[in-house]
Formats: structure tokens, C-alpha cells, sequence
């Protein structure tokens, strides 16, 4: 895999991670969810399927991993071909100027 697929399967993994857990355009998905999995009677304690996922989408880190598995191999294989190249540029660019923003915003 040569440098450019690499850091743009980097870029794509950041940009789609935040998107799904931290982006406001995403929040009436993570919130159905937290409601999912919110016990129905008090003192009933959290778990299951729905737990486990509204969990994952709170922790970026673990998001990450889940998020990584299908974009890695998609990299090592369709990362020459231009529809890739041009997806996960796009990925990379927008997780890019939303850091630089993050940066210019808290001067």
C-alpha cells in the first residue's frame, strides 16, 4: 500500500469515527439509540445488544476499531482505483479542515 492510500484510509477512519459518534447531524440516530438502551424499569440494570452499541458509539476509540475493519481492507485492495481515491480524499479532507477549524476556533 503506498503512503497516499495509508494516510487517506487514516483520514476516512477519523472523518467517518467522528461522524457517527460526535457530529450534531448525527445525534437523533445516538440518541434513538441511548434510548434503546436505557433499562424500561428502574433498577433494572443496562445490557444487551442495544448497551453494547450506544457504548461503542460513546468511546471514539472502540468506534475506531469497528470503523477501521471494512475501510483497511477496501484501502489494500480498491485503493488504486479512482473511486476510492476520490471517496476517501474527500473523507480526509473534511476531517482535516474540521481540525483546523477546532484549532483556529480555540484562539
Amino acid at each position: 500500500m503506498d503512503p497516499i492510500t495509508a494516510l487517506t484510509a487514516l483520514g476516512a477512519t477519523a472523518r467517518i469515527t467522528r461522524l457517527i459518534g460526535r457530529d450534531t447531524i448525527t445525534f437523533p440516530l445516538r440518541d434513538r439509540l441511548a434510548k434503546k438502551a436505557t433499562p424500561q424499569r428502574e433498577g433494572d440494570d443496562p445490557s444487551g445488544f442495544w448497551t453494547w452499541v450506544n457504548e461503542l458509539i460513546g468511546c471514539p476509540w472502540c468506534l475506531s476499531v469497528w470503523v477501521a475493519a471494512p475501510v483497511a481492507p477496501a484501502a489494500i485492495e480498491c485503493g488504486d482505483t479512482l473511486a476510492y481515491q476520490w471517496g476517501a480524499g474527500f473523507l480526509t479532507l473534511s476531517w482535516l479542515t474540521g481540525l483546523a477549524a477546532q484549532h483556529l476556533d480555540a484562539r
